[in-house]
């Protein structure tokens, strides 16, 4: 009875009160795509059936567990996705906008997906948060937009929406983004964080065509150690898993710290046969450390 009569009183909750609810949701940490379990049970925010019903006002819950997505799914099905969208385009202030846009990708309603674009593509309208949400829709029609608007965010300097961009066109993880990424490492002008992003959608997207720009990357990044560009690019080469990779590897061997040479040896193991012939001639390389290490891979393999 309790359940039928809150969802009364939610049906008679108008749009704007919708806007709300919205204002409290959060924006996704960069570690994890969506807010703490104490954050989650703050932000849902059930009804108080016994206020006025143009009003939305915390209760009190034993136990809560509800998280915000089953919320927001509830508000999807009485308020429709319709009014949603309508929030989107036409919210009277930009907060409630970006926060429907990050709600709208949780949903996962492919209908959002085209709205998302045209606020992507709005000059005033949520773009980040609409990058945000076309990500988590995984549209690759959502592709090409999100370029643009990188490009631009890029020329303006907006160096979080301009990741956040980057991030989205990962989630999708399609072909067509593999051009803009390998300018981005070609450009110098970008910060190591874009550069980080970048290296690392190339290993996902798991191409072939990114092999040589990145072993001249890190070619040149092998003996810097702060930035930590080094092992994500190596990082990135293991998951596309080229061959082509083997006798470069060998080469910038010589050039780098302990640290990194037996994390190169490593990955040189991880190309079985292909690597056993490279492999057997460090055997007689001026660096101890390198022969003792491949002595111990060829050793290990034989047992």
């Amino acid at each position: 009875m309790a359940r039928k009569a809150t969802a009364m009183a939610r049906a008679r909750i108008k749009a704007e009160d919708l806007e709300d609810f919205f204002e409290n949701i959060s924006w996704p940490d960069d570690e994890e795509e969506g807010a703490s379990n104490k954050q989650l049970k703050e932000m849902a925010v059930p009804v108080n059936i016994n206020s006025t019903p143009n009003v939305l006002e915390p209760v009190s819950v034993d136990n809560y567990q509800k998280t915000i997505q089953d919320e927001i799914q509830l508000y999807e099905k009485e308020y429709n996705l319709k009014r949603l969208l309508n929030i989107l385009s036409h919210g009277k202030k930009l907060i409630f906008r970006q926060r429907v846009a990050i709600a709208l990708g949780r949903l996962g309603n492919w209908q959002a997906v085209q709205p998302l674009i045209l606020a992507l593509k709005d000059p005033n309208g949520p773009r980040k948060e609409a990058a945000w949400g076309l990500g988590m829709l995984g549209a690759e029609t959502a592709i090409r937009p999100l370029i643009d608007a990188f490009l631009e965010f890029e020329h303006e300097n907006n160096i979080s929406s301009a990741t956040e961009t980057i991030l989205a066109m990962s989630r999708i993880n399609s072909p067509e983004s593999l051009p803009i990424l390998l300018d981005l490492l070609k450009s110098e002008k970008n910060g190591p964080r874009i550069q980080q992003v970048a290296i690392s959608l190339l290993g996902r997207l798991g191409d072939d065509r990114a092999t040589l720009v990145l072993l001249d990357l890190l070619k040149k990044e092998c003996n810097q150690t702060q930035n930590g560009l080094r092992d994500i690019i190596l990082c990135s080469l293991s998951q596309i898993n080229d061959e082509q990779v083997i006798e470069p590897l060998v080469e910038i061997l010589s050039q780098v710290d302990k640290e990194f040479k037996e994390r190169i040896l490593e990955e040189l193991v991880g190309y079985g046969e292909l690597a056993e012939g490279p492999l057997k001639k460090l055997l007689t390389d001026t660096d101890p450390f390198v022969r003792e290490k491949v002595s111990q891979i060829i050793n290990k393999r034989g047992e």
